[in-house]
């Protein structure tokens, strides 16, 4: 069996979390979105805060 360096899989996994977890609040984002058929400003702006501080690499 393939020895496997402990720190790379521990943040192999972190990384895979956080990235569920970005896409779970994205999810909730967009639900709230079209739950009215209609895109405010406000909706607009939190989108858009979202996008730029959950940016997932490749």
């Amino acid at each position: 069996m393939k020895e496997v360096e402990s720190q790379s899989l521990t943040e192999a996994f972190g990384f895979a979390h956080q990235k569920e977890k970005a896409l779970n609040r994205l999810r909730g984002i967009l639900a709230r979105i079209v739950a009215d058929e209609e895109l405010n400003e406000k909706e607009l702006l939190f989108l858009d805060g979202w996008l730029k501080i959950s940016a997932i690499p490749g």
